[in-house]
This record gives structure tokens, C-alpha cells and sequence, in this order.
């Protein structure tokens, strides 16, 4: 017992418990690596059970620290207390899509699951003090990072040297070769799946390593944290995900409004901006003029990063904006257009330049801006939501919101849909609650904490990240170290 209490350290078991979490969930998407999910979560059993034994032989007293935290407890109860309720009482059948290839127990009670969950992180935060969260979440953030480079390089020689089996590997992974092989796009697993909750925890390493090094004394900082920053803001970009783009944005804005040494965060931004717009541009050179690749297909057809980048980057603001890349970017027109004029777009075989202009506007446009920009779907399905939420105020049920497979695309309003107004309720009470405590105390780690509360309000706002567990670690992070 006593070995178990002093080794290994809270640091590392909690890392072990978030590290391995977020690999449950990313191997669960790649069929080939199913068995690791098993041993993924030994160790997070593992990793738990190590703590609450350190917990013991600290002998706090259980009950009192419940007493402590009643109120912040009896809100995230009731919550769960409701999803679990509703799943048991669902009189609609559980969508297929949601549940994926969870067995329906685990789906319809999710809830219980995360509750434990989050109750375990917010005593292990509150009780002890010694654990270097920063370190943990950075980390690991690195870590992800660097297989998600691995991967791209990886598939980026496997297109080089076999490309029929380098077609038939990104088709069982549910992508289209274009998406590593035309583009530079980074993602952790390169599933169908959302890139969103790959990328998320990425982001928040980069909040934490701003926060470290705005809390150094050191007026220089050192190169390995500009060299962690670099790492992760490239990432981030190259991920694509256009919410993570506005999340990132909001650290910024939100550290530059709440800290003193805005000199500091505006270097660390300029660095940001330099370094992608140099990859940017080594990237369209390396892609799309050199020979350094040697693409034996669709040779002359790759599509001009520069333009693909600033086409996504402008459906955030600007619908022409959009269509004046894409419409430059014509190379990117022949994963868009119809199948009798691929051969011409590819060969720019056109009669006249009025009739390239007509192939853009009538044959290509609307296709290219359906997959650049889901805008348009995404206020529809919101629309559908609050729509369906008014004439059922009390919920559908849980994993049976009546929007797109039980998706809609916003955790708030996924709350609404599935527990009704009341879980709606409480599920704000939850976004809002820390911010309110957090602001009394306007210290380095408050502010960095008012931050993280504001990408997470973000978060659900756009997306649903409530099935997966690194959004309770945060909760159960955040709720911990405000009630110390």
C-alpha cells in the first residue's frame, strides 16, 4: 500500500487516464486497431484505481469533501440523473447512427459512465495539488500531434510508391485520396469522423502552453515552448476544421482582452501567422510546381493549395469571397464537376473562356460550395432543431433527437432535443457556472480557465462533443481547481 501511495505520481496516472481516454476514443475509429481499445481502457481502469488507493492513504473523509462540493455535485447529478432517466423511458428506437458500433447498453447509458468519470476527475483536481496539469494536457496535445504528422508522411510515400494500394487504404479508411495526397490535411486518424473532436484537445494544449509561458517571469521565451506552439498552432490550421480556426480566434481575443503583457500574446500570434503563411507556401510549391513528388495519376490536376486554403478560410466570412478562389483554383474542379468534363478540366480543354466561366458557374460552383461550406446545413439542421424543440419542450429521448441521425450538430441544442428544457437548463448552469466563480479571482490560472470555459461554450454551440470523455476530464479539471 504504502509503494502504491508514493509511486508512480499523480501527474503521471492522471496522464496515463486522459492519454489512453483519447486513445479509446480515436483507435475506435479505425477498425484495424479495434483490439487496442481494450487495453486502452485496463489502463485507464488501472490508472484510476491507483489514484483513488493514493486518495485513501491521503484519509480524507469522503463525505466531507461531498459536503464541500454539494451544489457544483447536484447540478451535474441531475443532469445525468436526467439522461439516464430518459434513456430508460425512450419510448423511440435508438438511432443507429449515434450509437455507431457502441452496444446499445453503453449508448443508452453513457450518461452513468461519464458521470463516474467526472466525479473521479473533479475529487482527484480538488484533492491533489501536486498534479502538473499543464503538463499533462500539453503533452499529450505534442503526442497526438506528432502521430497525426507521422500519418500524413506516411500516407504521403505510400501514394508514391504504390499508389492502387495507397487508393485501396484510403478507401477503407472512409476518405477520398484527395484529401492527403491533393491537399496537406492533418488529422489524427484520417476516419469520416468528425475532425473536430480529434483536434479539440490539441487546442487546448496550445491554450496551455500560452499559459506557461505567460506565467514565466522570463521575459524571453524558451525555444522549446515557441517550439511546442509552433507544432500545434501548424496543426491546428492544417486540420482544416473551420470551428476549430474560430476557437482558436477565441483564445486569442479573449487572452488579449484579459491579460496584461498583451505585448507578449501578440508575438506569440504574428509567430503563429508567419509560420503557417511560410508552410503555405512551401507546401504549393512542393505540391503543386516542383518535382519532388512524383504522382504517376491525375498529374496535372493538383489542386493549388494556396487557393484551397483561402477559399476554406474565406466561407467564414464571404460567400463571393469563396467563389473567386474557387473559382482560381481550377485544378480543384475536377473532383467537383461531372464526369464528361473531367478530361477537359484536367486538360483545360476548353473552347473559349466564356465556356470555362460556364462550366464553373453551372456544372461546379454549387458542388464545390456544398463541400467547402456546410453554412447553409448547418442553419437548416438548427433551424429543424429549434423548430422540433418547441413543439416538444420536454425532449425526444436520449441518442432520438429528430435532426440529421440524431446529430445536431450543437450540444445545447442536442441537450434540449434529447432531455428537454429542464436538462437545457442545467447543461447551461454547467457552461456558465465556473465563468461566474472564475471572475472573482483574476489571477494567471483564473484567466487561463475563463478562456478554456469560453472555447468549451464555443464548442457546444457548433458541436456535440457530450459522448466524448475529454469534454467531462475538462469539466471535472475545471470544476476541481475553482473549488480548491
Amino acid at each position: 500500500m504504502k509503494y502504491i501511495i508514493n509511486f508512480p505520481s499523480t501527474t503521471s496516472l492522471t496522464g496515463i487516464v486522459y492519454f489512453f481516454s483519447l486513445a479509446f476514443i480515436y483507435v475506435s475509429n479505425i477498425n484495424i486497431l479495434n483490439p487496442l481499445n481494450v487495453f486502452c481502457l485496463i489502463l485507464v481502469f488501472i490508472a484510476f484505481l491507483i489514484l483513488f488507493i493514493k486518495l485513501i492513504g491521503k484519509r480524507k473523509n469522503l463525505f466531507k469533501i461531498i459536503k464541500e462540493i454539494k451544489f457544483e455535485l447536484l447540478i451535474f447529478f441531475l443532469f445525468f440523473l436526467l439522461y439516464f432517466i430518459y434513456a430508460n423511458i425512450n419510448i423511440f428506437e435508438l438511432n443507429k447512427q449515434s450509437c455507431q458500433n457502441l452496444p446499445v447498453f453503453v449508448c443508452k447509458n453513457w450518461s452513468t459512465i461519464y458521470f463516474i468519470y467526472f466525479f473521479s476527475f473533479f475529487l482527484i483536481f480538488k484533492e491533489f495539488k501536486d498534479i502538473n496539469f499543464s503538463k499533462i494536457i500539453i503533452n499529450t496535445g505534442v503526442i497526438f500531434s506528432i502521430i497525426g504528422l507521422i500519418y500524413f508522411f506516411y500516407l504521403i510515400l505510400y501514394s508514391q510508391f504504390d499508389i492502387q494500394k495507397y487508393y485501396y487504404f484510403t478507401d477503407k479508411l472512409g476518405v477520398g485520396p484527395e484529401m492527403i495526397r491533393i491537399f496537406p490535411h492533418f488529422s489524427v486518424t484520417y476516419t469520416e469522423s468528425s475532425r473536430n473532436y480529434e483536434i479539440f484537445p490539441i487546442l487546448i494544449a496550445k491554450l496551455f502552453i500560452i499559459y506557461e509561458m505567460i506565467k514565466s517571469e522570463n521575459k524571453k521565451i524558451s525555444f522549446k515552448d515557441l517550439l511546442i506552439f509552433s507544432l500545434l498552432s501548424v496543426f491546428i490550421f492544417y486540420s482544416y476544421s473551420r470551428l476549430i480556426w474560430i476557437m482558436d480566434g477565441a483564445i486569442f481575443l479573449s487572452l488579449i482582452i484579459l491579460y496584461n503583457n498583451k505585448f507578449k500574446i501578440l508575438k506569440l500570434y504574428t509567430l503563429n501567422v508567419f509560420i503557417i503563411l511560410i508552410l503555405m507556401s512551401s507546401f504549393t510549391y512542393i505540391y503543386n510546381f516542383s518535382k519532388i513528388l512524383n504522382w504517376e495519376t491525375n498529374q496535372n490536376i493538383r489542386t493549388n493549395i494556396t487557393y484551397y486554403t483561402l477559399g476554406r478560410v474565406s466561407t467564414l466570412f464571404s460567400d463571393n469571397l469563396t467563389n473567386y478562389f474557387n473559382k482560381k483554383n481550377q485544378r480543384a474542379w475536377f473532383y467537383y464537376a461531372p464526369e464528361k468534363y473531367k478530361l477537359d478540366i484536367a486538360n483545360n480543354n476548353f473552347n473559349s473562356e466564356k465556356e470555362k466561366i460556364e462550366i464553373f458557374e453551372n456544372k461546379v460552383k454549387k458542388f464545390m460550395n456544398s463541400n467547402f461550406n456546410s453554412n447553409e446545413q448547418r442553419k437548416l439542421i438548427y433551424t429543424e432543431g429549434i423548430n422540433k424543440f418547441i413543439e416538444k419542450p420536454f425532449g425526444y429521448g436520449v441518442m432520438s433527437a429528430p435532426v440529421r441521425g440524431s446529430n445536431a450538430e450543437s450540444g445545447i441544442l442536442q441537450v434540449a432535443l434529447e432531455v428537454g428544457i429542464f436538462g437545457l437548463i442545467l447543461f447551461l448552469i454547467i457552461l456558465f457556472y465556473p465563468m461566474i466563480l472564475i471572475l472573482k479571482s483574476k489571477n494567471t490560472m483564473n484567466l487561463t480557465l475563463f478562456t478554456f470555459c469560453i472555447v468549451i461554450f464555443i464548442s457546444q454551440i457548433f458541436t456535440v462533443y457530450l459522448w466524448y470523455n475529454f469534454l467531462w476530464f475538462y469539466l471535472g479539471l475545471i470544476f476541481g481547481l475553482i473549488k480548491r
